[in-house]
């Protein structure tokens, strides 16, 4: 409880909102009662501990059910879509009481039917809290809409030609031609074709052989490695 209202607290503080403002929460709700209660207890240590305003909460879970490592990410779509269209959707859980938390008393509430967002501000907070531990509390503020927006496609990548050396081996080579030919056509080749790719061949003028790749600014790939222990801890 108290790693969730630290991660809460962080961002809350971050985004300049006062706790007041913050609306609607969407809970990250695992449906556990004992987890359930602690991140009731967390979420009004933080945002309403004089519990002078109310404040709604909801979950896409009910909805979509739990999309396990996905529940963040699904969470942001759900509020950015409300805030963008300005709609506060239902909630269609939380309708048995609670053991050990009296909702009634509490200054949380739970919208039933999509209605508008109201004259509150448009910002709401979400929540994700992993099963591994990982806690995330994000804020996130409607665009206020300008009648001078507008849009335009991004600039198409810098292209550059990436030398192999001699000593590349087929396979090497291989995906370089079908990376080569994925940029120029748009499409993958077929899986014969990628094979024979490779003995497609040319020559610098020094003798070193190449292949025509193509790669987006030269981005590197880093592998990331867990640390020590970590398997063992968590399988």
């Amino acid at each position: 409880m108290h790693a969730q209202k630290d991660v809460m607290q962080q961002a809350l503080d971050r985004s300049g909102w006062r706790a007041e403002d913050i609306s609607h929460i969407d809970v990250n709700g695992s449906g556990s009662e004992i987890t359930d209660l602690l991140e009731l207890r967390a979420i009004e240590a933080v945002y309403r501990p004089d519990r002078l305003s109310t404040c709604e909460l909801g979950s896409m879970k009910p909805n979509i059910g739990h999309p396990l490592c996905a529940e963040g990410i699904a969470s942001l779509i759900k509020v950015v879509l409300m805030l963008h269209h300005g709609q506060r959707v239902p909630f269609l859980s939380a309708r048995e009481p609670m053991a050990h938390y009296d909702l009634d008393a509490s200054p949380f509430r739970f919208t039933r039917q999509l209605r508008p967002w109201g004259e509150a501000p448009r910002v709401a907070a979400i929540n994700s809290f992993a099963d591994g531990g990982t806690n995330a509390h994000v804020i996130v503020e409607g665009a206020v809409a300008h009648a001078d927006a507008w849009r335009q496609p991004i600039p198409a990548p810098v292209l550059k030609r990436v030398w192999l050396p001699a000593q590349s081996s087929p396979a090497e080579r291989e995906a370089a031609n079908d990376l080569d030919r994925t940029v120029e056509t748009g499409r993958r080749p077929p899986l014969a074709a990628s094979r024979r790719s490779a003995s497609r061949r040319a020559e610098r003028p020094n003798g070193e052989s190449f292949a025509p790749t193509a790669m987006a600014n030269e981005i590197p790939l880093t592998a990331v490695q867990p640390e020590p222990g970590f398997w063992e801890r968590y399988s």
